[in-house]
């Protein structure tokens, strides 16, 4: 054997070890390659459906690149410059990690004897973050008290409308379509299974398959890049226009088509509930439930009467003395006003395409056929209409997104062979053991309720309050996420209400909030008052150069242990008849210097502050939860009712003062869900625990006595004591949108457009990035630079010679709110005409980021954060902004941090 200089073997470590990619918050199965000590290769996991089996994308193999990044945060450091800004140097010195976890400790405590709401958390789901988000920093801030619980740019960009529409239609988190058997997919500002970060592996994966086989995929997007470039026909739409594209196309199929699923809308949606004049549902007197007609027995009964022998769908009738019709018929007629023409003069897509769309869509949906699955026999709907981040991230998004699933379920093509699926809402549990089980469940409307979900839940909708956090989602509770309080009129709204208190310390994890939310402006203005921030991070970045003043040194994916590389299987999990999966992240290699698992550290300081007996609590409540009994919802709000929880139903995994190690904690989980044989030493040798899905599970949608509201009814029923609230505030919403029949409403975007200020800008995924974190990585640098489109701003080239401009000029894009960017123009045919494009989140300004620094325009310097620019129903950002375009000769973003050098 070859000796080394230092009389050891030249190779005496060399293992392969099976863990999950932090690329993005996919969460592929990988296997990374160790050689003495040192990460040397990643590869996909080729026996796992929880990613591409075997292939991974760039960002998974430059993750080697960011452990070994010289510019790591490795201790933990304390801000010198009293001074916070957007340029403002740290000057950090070195600390310990008991100075750090001391002075955080002493103030936590004073708030949680003050008021816990003068904590304010949150976080991302970025790079080596999102899967600690059930077990780790969203919890920690629950279980001390606090609501006020702010996401990063991965929230407020991704999809305040699609998770809460997700979560009403498919009790998920997003949807895709079912690629093995479906024939027709339309995708509406959706990168689904070619760039989009859920579950991007496996989708590609699918896809591609599906591509092959011949499925035909319409795209419409404003550009032709990933799904478009990929798609059968490309379709040029403006932004924030799909949802009117959906209704015209509902509208044509019910009312001049006529071919819909009876069966489903009947016994699967509220459609055949009775709607009274004041919109909201005719109830039973005595029991309160819902009423339909039945037209067999020619009388009102309640929705779930077992002697009905024909629900009634279309019609007038009277009940108690009121006139009253089932919800569809109200649908069916309010649908006509979205006419082909009206949708192509808002979107200027043509009106002979969308009807020819309409009915290729309706004819591929073969209503009535069926499909035998392992002996199980399932509706055969092989089409599906998905929206994600780009169609639903304007003003309209609630609306847009729901008239799209409204598309989808008036043929019946939710959760079925074929159709539109969400991630698994449905699972029985691993079968030696009965656990790690979800299923949705009616309501006592009988409307489709999540076994669990993340942060925030869509059914059933709370109380209207008057707003006393600094995220006001209380005002509003069908909001998913909020742009509040980093918004330019959070304080007068604070203001009007007393400012009841003061946030006094936010910790943040894994986030950039200054360059991936919103206006950087409007950002530094807020966290600049906040007396002190604390970030977990891998590496510097904006934020924590600007506005921390204690940064705590968080491990890297390869470095670190994880149970759930998600939230739960509504997450990110393999869609259809792939596999069951439950992949566990574990370290390659150990972590260097003083860097700690972000997860380990939160219990160090619940113990400085006498927390630690009710985080042992909440761990066992939450994994008794997914072993049977749903005790909590997953959602965040349902953590802070743990002492409401009969304490017989909990299985005790972990004592009241216990301190154990995570891959401690992950053993006894993983144990209690898969058996004793499934430990961490069984997980140490395979990466992952895998059985066999069950038809029923991944198509459960006839199996599952539940219906969904496409009459939103609970809108109707929100609306009074919205209003009353929000005055109260002194908050002005578009209150029209509070409509339970699905309608469309303009994108503020489109209602600025001026002759002055004529094009569109919007930002899109890019395939090789994942919010800020990945363009300090030197592979993906380099590709992008190679890449025409990254790094600059696009315009359709026709638009551009019509302005004087052309390939390689230095351009400005301004606002009508004075908001300017500047970047390098690059003009392509696949384009629509009225807009300008930039990708990613790049125009890095952070010192410790040399790699990304000055790189790119930074999109969100453009966007306002406020109520106007916001959807009343989701509070979804406008992710859109209207600009006018002329040429410059200098950045101007950088000025006064070497601009003058870019």
């Amino acid at each position: 054997m070859a000796m080394s200089v230092k009389g050891k073997p030249e190779i005496w470590d060399d293992e392969w070890v099976y863990t999950t990619c932090g690329g993005c918050y996919g969460q592929c199965s990988i296997r990374g390659h160790r050689v003495n000590g040192v990460v040397v290769k990643i590869e996909g996991n080729p026996d796992s459906d929880f990613g591409p089996r075997g292939g991974i994308c760039a960002k998974s193999e430059a993750m080697i690149q960011a452990l070994y990044d010289p510019n790591r945060y490795n201790y933990p450091l304390r801000r010198t410059n009293p001074k916070k800004g957007l340029f403002e140097e740290p000057k950090w010195e070195r600390i310990s990690w008991d100075e750090a976890l001391d002075e955080i400790a002493k103030r936590l405590k004073k708030i949680r004897a003050e008021n816990p709401h003068k904590l304010l958390h949150g976080g991302t789901p970025g790079p080596g973050s999102g899967p600690d988000l059930p077990l780790g920093f969203g919890v920690f801030g629950a279980v001390f008290g606090t609501k006020n619980w702010y996401v990063g740019g991965a929230g407020l960009h991704c999809g305040s409308g699609s998770h809460m529409g997700a979560g009403l239609y498919h009790a998920s988190w997003s949807i895709v379509p079912d690629f093995k058997y479906c024939n027709y997919a339309i995708q509406m500002g959706s990168n689904k299974g070619t760039a989009s970060g859920h579950s991007m592996g496996f989708n590609m994966r699918l896809a591609a398959d599906a591509r092959s086989r011949g499925m035909k995929n319409v795209v419409f997007d404003p550009i032709c890049n990933f799904g478009g470039g990929k798609a059968t026909e490309w379709i040029p739409i403006l932004p924030g226009t799909d949802g009117i594209v959906a209704m015209a196309m509902v509208n044509i199929i019910l009312n001049e088509i006529g071919t819909y699923d009876v069966e489903f809308i009947k016994m699967k949606t509220n459609g055949p509930y009775l709607i009274g004049p004041d919109g909201k549902y005719v109830r039973d007197k005595k029991t309160n439930k819902p009423l339909v007609w039945d037209a067999k027995d020619k009388k009102a009964k309640v929705f779930n009467d077992p002697s009905i022998g024909d629900y009634a769908i279309l019609g007038e009738y009277e009940v108690n003395g009121v006139k009253c019709h089932p919800s569809f018929q109200l649908i069916k007629d309010h649908v006509k006003q979205y006419t082909p023409e009206q949708a192509e003069k808002e979107s200027t897509v043509p009106a002979s395409t969308v009807r020819r769309i309409a009915r290729e869509w309706v004819d591929a949906a073969m209503i009535g056929a069926t499909i035998e699955i392992e002996g199980e026999k399932l509706p055969l709907r092989p089409v599906a209409a998905i929206m994600f981040r780009g169609g639903q991230g304007h003003t309209n998004s609630a609306q847009s997104y729901c008239a799209m699933c409204l598309l989808n379920g008036i043929v019946g093509a939710m959760d079925v062979p074929g159709g539109t699926l969400g991630w698994p809402a449905y699972i029985e549990g691993y079968p030696d053991t009965g656990r790690f089980t979800v299923k949705p469940y009616p309501c006592k409307d009988g409307l489709l309720t999540a076994g669990t979900f993340m942060e925030h839940r869509p059914w059933p909708i709370e109380e209207s309050q008057v707003p006393y956090t600094y995220l006001m989602k209380e005002l509003t509770p069908t909001a998913s996420f909020s742009p509040h309080p980093v918004t330019s009129d959070f304080d007068k709204y604070w203001d009007k209400l007393g400012r009841p208190y003061e946030v006094e310390l936010a910790m943040i994890f894994g986030s950039n909030m200054v360059r991936s939310t919103q206006n950087r402006e409007i950002a530094a203005s807020f966290w600049g008052k906040i007396p002190f921030i604390v970030s977990f991070n891998i590496l510097p970045n904006e934020f924590c150069e600007g506005f921390a003043d204690i940064v705590l040194p968080d491990l890297h994916p390869l470095e670190a242990y994880c149970l759930f590389g998600t939230h739960g299987p509504f997450f990110n999990h393999p869609i259809g008849m792939e596999g069951w999966n439950f992949p566990v992240r574990q370290p390659v290699v150990k972590p260097a210097y003083e860097r700690r698992n972000k997860l380990e550290v939160l219990w160090d300081l619940a113990d400085r502050i006498g927390m630690r007996a009710e985080m042992n609590n909440y761990y066992n409540v939450y994994f008794t939860s997914f072993g049977g009994e749903a005790l909590i919802g997953g959602d965040l709000d349902s953590i802070r009712h743990l002492g409401d929880i009969d304490p017989k139903k909990v299985v005790q995994l972990i004592k009241p003062d216990e301190k154990i190690t995570y891959d401690e904690m992950m053993d006894r989980a993983l144990k209690f869900y898969f058996g004793e044989e499934h430990g961490m030493e069984y997980i140490s040798k395979h990466g992952s625990v895998d059985w066999d899905k069950k038809p029923q599970e991944a198509y459960w949608r006839w199996y599952v006595d539940v219906r969904i509201p496409i009459y939103m009814e609970h809108l109707a029923e929100l609306k009074e004591d919205v209003i009353k609230n929000a005055e109260k505030a002194g908050i002005e919403l578009d209150w029209e949108q509070f409509t339970p029949l699905i309608s469309y409403f303009p994108p503020q975007v489109g209602k600025e457009i001026s002759d002055e200020y004529d094009l569109y800008c919007f930002s899109y995924r890019d395939i090789l990035h994942n919010g800020t974190y990945t363009m300090e990585m030197p592979w993906l640098d380099e590709v992008s630079r190679l890449n025409p489109y990254t790094y600059n701003i696009t315009m359709n080239a026709a638009t551009a010679a019509k302005k004087g401009l052309k390939d390689g000029d230095l351009i400005c894009l301004e606002s009508p709110y004075g908001r300017k960017i500047t970047g390098t123009l690059k003009t392509m045919q696949g384009q629509h005409p009225k807009t300008v494009a930039i990708s990613a989140c790049s125009g890095a300004w952070a010192k410790g980021a040399p790699i990304a620094y000055g790189k790119g325009t930074n999109f969100n310097i453009l966007l306002e954060s406020d109520f106007k620019h916001a959807c009343p129903v989701s509070w979804s950002q406008e992710t859109a902004a209207t600009v006018k375009v002329y040429k410059v000769d200098r950045r101007i973003e950088y000025d006064g941090v070497g601009g003058d050098k870019l």
